[in-house]
């Protein structure tokens, strides 16, 4: 009994870790953390609207992204396959992350992959 309860909560925490999303790129936007005021050293991000996505963080002023910092591993090969993407017309899996703490509102990045 202690090990299906074990296995239990061990799946629940796990599905909620993250979650997948499949669909087209409506919008790529790349823009500083503090867009409002000009300041070089500040963080950027891109932020990648998906048709169909979740609100983030289920807010209801949540927006259809996922955000990815420049500072992120992953940044550069993350640009390059949404921009192929959204030219191309294909769909892309983007799984996130359940937080919102890169910004208010916006699915924080987990990893992407190309679809079709």
């Amino acid at each position: 009994m202690k090990r299906l309860m074990l296995i239990v909560v061990l799946m629940y925490s796990s599905s909620s870790f993250a979650a997948e999303f499949t669909g087209y790129v409506e919008e790529i936007a790349i823009h500083s953390d503090s867009w409002g005021t000009y300041n070089e050293n500040d963080a950027a991000m891109l932020s990648i609207y998906m048709e169909g996505m979740p609100l983030g963080c289920g807010m209801s002023n949540g927006t259809n992204r996922v955000a990815i910092r420049t500072s992120h591993p992953l940044f550069n090969a993350t640009l390059s396959l949404v921009i192929a993407a959204k030219m191309a017309g294909k769909q892309l899996q983007v799984t996130y992350l359940n937080t919102c703490n890169t910004r208010s509102g916006v699915w924080d990045f987990g990893y992407i992959s190309l679809k079709e």
